[in-house]
């Protein structure tokens, strides 16, 4: 079979013909995945929701990093039905790391933009958002930005821009890591376009609030 989409799992069946109209019955249903290609479209996502749930379910083509067993898997707790991913930190010193298939090198990071949904349990569960050149290779990541939500137990809209992001890597990462305590936290509905030529403003500030007046930034 020639012509076929990377990352993209197929099933099929096969029937023996042994000569004139001398045919078996179809086999069973069988399945394949092809391997996991480069990212070349934008915009691209991933809302965890084709991959199943389950405590060994991990998305497929994403790579998984980890400094300990943590918890870290396709969770029923979802902004989008069925899953997100969820992970899980009780050792200190610990991290999860996801990292995305690869932006083909047509598409430099530093142009693009990723959006998601965030969710935690604790006030000080930290999101890190990085970028990597080998994602096996937790010595790659790159800070890029870092997030915490305003609230818990809730799904929080964020943005990140990757327009200062200066290396070479082509793989995006997001990295919990243990604070003072457990750290529990879900990422769903991730999307990774180019940045608009005209950005949402973002890291509003007030100040010199008078009666009558305030200066906004």
């Amino acid at each position: 079979l020639t012509s076929l989409n990377s990352s993209t799992t197929y099933q099929y069946q096969v029937q023996a013909n042994c000569g004139g109209s001398d045919v078996s019955d179809w086999s069973a249903i069988a399945t394949f995945m092809t391997a996991c290609g480069s990212i070349t479209t934008l915009p691209w996502s991933d809302s965890f929701d084709k991959y199943r749930t389950g405590s060994t379910i991990f998305p497929t083509c994403w790579t998984k990093t980890q400094s300990a067993a943590n918890t870290f898997y396709i969770s029923t707790t979802n902004y989008s039905t069925p899953g997100s991913l969820y992970s899980y930190l009780t050792a200190t010193g610990s991290y999860n790391i996801a990292v995305t298939p690869q932006f083909d090198s047509s598409i430099p990071v530093n142009t693009l933009k990723a959006e998601f949904k965030y969710r935690v349990s604790s006030n000080d569960d930290t999101l890190y958002i990085g970028v990597m050149s080998i994602p096996t290779d937790p010595t790659t990541f790159e800070l890029v930005a870092k997030k915490i939500p305003s609230t818990t137990a809730t799904f929080e809209t964020m943005e990140v821009y990757f327009n200062n992001y200066t290396g070479v890597g082509q793989y995006i990462a997001f990295k919990t890591a243990y604070t003072s305590s457990s750290s529990t936290s879900y990422l769903d509905n991730v999307v990774v376009s180019t940045i608009p030529a005209c950005p949402t403003p973002s890291m509003l500030t007030s100040s010199n609030v008078s009666t009558y007046s305030a200066d906004l930034a």
